[in-house]
């Protein structure tokens, strides 16, 4: 079953924190803004928790980073939350910490009524097989 690594962002870095089925948190990976970094915060991410990861990350960070079209690259499926989803869950969880919110926006997944409020992002290959 795969790993979710939920990611966001710190006071100048990026912070990715993988759960596995059970929702055991792995200590947080840390990586700087720019886009090799992000792309370097992927490679750590697979290299030390393996490639039977799935990416979670709020909308607006995909928008506004590499961090998702690199996971698409890299064949890593990718989970979008809803901005108001991460926050209210952030708000009820009192997270202030960055590596608590990424463990949380990684549980999102694992929770059935709340994978219905996330938006998978389908990779290059898929929106290709669709079509044939």
């Amino acid at each position: 079953m795969a790993a979710y690594c939920g990611v966001y962002v710190g006071r100048h870095c990026l912070v990715a924190v993988v759960v596995d089925a059970d929702g055991r948190a792995s200590p947080p990976i840390r990586a700087g803004r720019s886009p090799t970094d992000e792309w370097q915060l992927l490679v750590d991410v697979e290299a030390n928790c393996g490639l039977d990861i799935e990416l979670v990350l709020p909308d607006w960070l995909a928008r506004a980073g590499s961090v998702a079209p690199f996971a698409a690259a890299r064949h890593m499926p990718v989970w979008l939350a809803p901005a108001a989803l991460v926050e209210d869950v952030r708000l009820a969880a009192n997270a202030r910490r960055p590596d608590h919110v990424a463990a949380i926006i990684a549980r999102l997944p694992l929770t059935s009524r709340l994978r219905g409020e996330l938006r998978r992002v389908r990779t290059p290959d898929e929106r290709q097989l669709a079509l044939l």
